[in-house]
Order: structure tokens, then sequence, then C-alpha cells
């Protein structure tokens, strides 16, 4: 966001006391800016942690899967301030990639991989007595047929954030 601020037919004492207002806004639109941040960042937190159909299991030693984070876990604000430039970004696609690499699956939906994709994706079915699968490796092949809902928790935070940002826009056209 850029702003074109013109000062016409002012005195020198007037110009001062224009820059002064002018500086103690910027840092005003700063703060602003990296509390709309901190305000994403909750919010998208906040729609994966509403729509979560299954609770997560828990992350500790004894867990199989405790190197994978969840994806609220890997949704992290990064924020960057200096002398010219200031903003923030919400997420790093390189770490939710390697921690979370569902996150792409649960935003924008579709199927799901199969063992026909990864050969080494099986599922495990625990009979009850008498149940169908009772000899042989408790790991079968999986095929799911069901989409997975585009939860949209991207498009959803950054319509949050272009309304935030309009208002603020507003506030300081004025």
């Amino acid at each position: 966001m850029k702003f074109k601020i013109t000062l016409r037919e002012k005195k020198p004492n007037q110009i001062a006391s224009e820059i002064q207002f002018i500086e103690a806004s910027v840092d005003k639109l700063r703060d602003e800016v990296l509390d709309i941040g901190k305000k994403a960042e909750i919010k998208m937190k906040n729609i994966i942690d509403t729509n979560r159909r299954r609770p997560q299991s828990p992350h500790d030693d004894t867990n199989v899967k405790a190197s994978k984070k969840s994806l609220i876990d890997g949704i992290q604000l990064d924020m960057y301030d200096t002398l010219e430039v200031f903003g923030w970004g919400l997420g790093n696609i390189n770490e939710l990639d390697k921690n979370s690499p569902h996150w792409a699956m649960i935003n924008w939906g579709g199927l799901p991989p199969s063992t026909k994709d990864y050969n080494k994706l099986r599922g495990k079915f625990e009979p009850e007595d008498g149940g169908l699968f009772r000899k042989g490796s408790p790991y079968y092949p999986i095929y799911p047929t069901k989409l997975i809902t585009p939860l949209n928790y991207i498009e959803q935070t950054a319509n949050f954030v272009r309304d935030s940002l309009t208002r603020l826009t507003n506030i300081f056209r004025r």
C-alpha cells in the first residue's frame, strides 16, 4: 500500500507541523497494519479449528506421528519492520509442506491420495470377532472415493485482511 502526500502553498513553519503530523500518522498506520497481521493469524487458526471434524492426536514422544505438526502449529506470523518497509506474512509454505503436507488439500479440497498414488499408503482394519479380515496382514490398500470439502481458510483470511485494510485506508484518507 502506498500513499502520496502533497503539501501545497504552505509556509515553512506550517510544513514542519505537517511533517510531524504525517510521521505520527505513519507510526499509527504501522501499528495498525502489524495488528491486522496478528488478528489474521488468530482468524485463520479459528477458521481451521472450528471446522475440524476430528480431534487432533496428541503430539508426544510415544506417538509415532510426533514429528508431524498439526496444521494450526504450522501457521506462524512473520513480521518485518524496517525504516522503509513494514508488514507481515502468514504461514511459510516450505515449512507447511514439510510439517503439514495436508495443508493444501484441506484448503482447496479434492480427492485424497490412495495406495495407487503411493504404494506404501495403507490402512489398518481391526475387525471385531467374526470380522471379514481375520487372516493375513492388518494393513490393506486404501482407495478413497469421497472428496474432501474445501475449507478455503486462505481465501477467508485474505477477505478478512482486505476488509481490514480497506477500513484502515478509509480512516487515513479522511
